[in-house]
């Protein structure tokens, strides 16, 4: 990349687009966490994001493009009479090649991570949410007043990830920052700052895949770990601190298993977050079993202490996380939707198998639990998974 660029008019342009960018960032980490690609949920919530978001990367790609000119926008709108539009795939385009390479890389990056986004590519994002010629800007402006099915699926997360990159371009050649970061290196970053006193116990070179593997244990409560008070205690600070970062949200979930695999492990040589497969095939039901029993509370905290359970008592346990991707197409085709089994835990060392199973349901929200084994050995598991205790949040 080039090292530093002669901003061509007012010096005060890029700090506008960041100080706009942190602005619209600090109002979307302040709103309650929702790592979705659907236009209807929270649209009231996503609409201010989306809408600021979109004009944001509109107007520093403008920018960009300007700048490799050494013209200002308003010059180069005048000089060229084009990028007059707000299709964002066709200024994705007009960018120089080295913009939109560090672009590209960053968005592929950042959905691996997300993986919830569909548009594996950016040129694919772009084309996607700006709709046809640009039309998704419009859509979306008017989307408290309009028809949802006018509106094309979006992601603001992923929207503020594309400004981000675009803002951390603009620094870069406007020689205030040496390099120019991708989403592993931000959060790598993030988990050093948290807590030095812990991550001087971990490799850097695999600083990622061990946090990861840290957070899946200690989501699970496995294993009762032989380490100094000095480790045990930074562990404890690290994580309540660690769910308190936006930026880390999805990578804690993925890490625990609470996405779309068993855990996430990062491929630094070709530069994406890959998930730990799951250790279990689907398996649904359209009626749950005889003998489901309902446990009540918020479902991501009762699955948490379920399988915590279920480690302590050292069973064999599969785990596989709700398909909510499945369960929502069923819903709008108006089909019928069913349980899916989302842990199995076994037992062998007794007389009888003991096996456990989590049912969960997009309708209910309650998990179910069956257990079949002997009378006594059944009883007794009961006994140890009843009640739960009250809690609101996952941890």
């Amino acid at each position: 990349m080039r090292g530093s660029w002669q901003l061509p008019y007012e010096t005060d342009v890029p700090m506008r687009l960041e100080m706009a960018y942190k602005r619209c960032q600090e109002l979307f980490d302040n709103m309650p966490p929702s790592h979705d690609f659907i236009p209807s949920v929270n649209l009231v919530n996503s609409w201010p994001i989306i809408t600021a978001s979109y004009s944001g990367i509109e107007q520093s790609f403008k920018y960009l493009i300007a700048s490799s000119c050494s013209m200002s926008v308003p010059e180069m709108r005048r000089s060229t009479r084009q990028h007059n539009h707000h299709d964002l795939r066709k200024l994705l385009v007009a960018l120089d090649q080295e913009a939109q390479s560090y672009l590209t890389a960053y968005y592929r990056c950042y959905q691996s991570l997300h993986n919830y986004i569909h548009h594996r590519d950016l040129s694919s994002f772009m084309t996607g949410i700006s709709s046809m010629d640009g039309r998704g800007y419009e859509n979306w402006r008017y989307a408290l007043v309009e028809p949802e099915n006018d509106i094309p699926t979006n992601s603001p997360e992923g929207m503020l990830a594309v400004w981000r990159a675009s803002i951390h371009l603009i620094m870069h050649r406007g020689g205030r920052w040496r390099g120019l970061p991708m989403p592993s290196s931000e959060i790598w970053h993030e988990l050093r700052c948290t807590n030095p006193v812990l991550c001087k116990h971990l490799p850097d070179d695999d600083l990622l895949n061990r946090a990861a593997q840290l957070l899946w244990e200690e989501y699970r409560g496995i294993p009762e770990r032989e380490a100094s008070d000095e480790f045990t205690e930074a562990l404890a600070d690290w994580k309540s601190k660690l769910v308190k970062i936006p930026l880390l949200s999805y990578f804690i979930r993925r890490s625990c298993g609470l996405a779309s695999g068993l855990s996430v492990r990062w491929d630094e040589e070709s530069n994406v977050f890959e998930d730990v497969p799951w250790a279990t095939r689907p398996l649904s039901a359209k009626n749950l079993p005889d003998g489901a029993r309902e446990i009540t509370g918020h479902r991501d905290s009762v699955r948490g202490y379920v399988i915590r359970s279920l480690y302590r008592r050292r069973l064999s346990i599969n785990e596989r996380t709700y398909d909510w991707r499945r369960a929502q197409r069923d819903i709008q085709r108006s089909r019928e939707t069913d349980w899916q089994r989302t842990a199995e835990a076994v037992s062998t060392g007794t007389e009888h198998d003991l096996v456990v199973r989590v049912w969960e349901h997009i309708l209910d929200p309650y998990i179910r639990v069956t257990i079949d084994g002997s009378q006594d050995e059944v009883a007794y598991m009961w006994n140890f998974l009843w009640p739960p205790p009250l809690q609101n949040e996952f941890n």
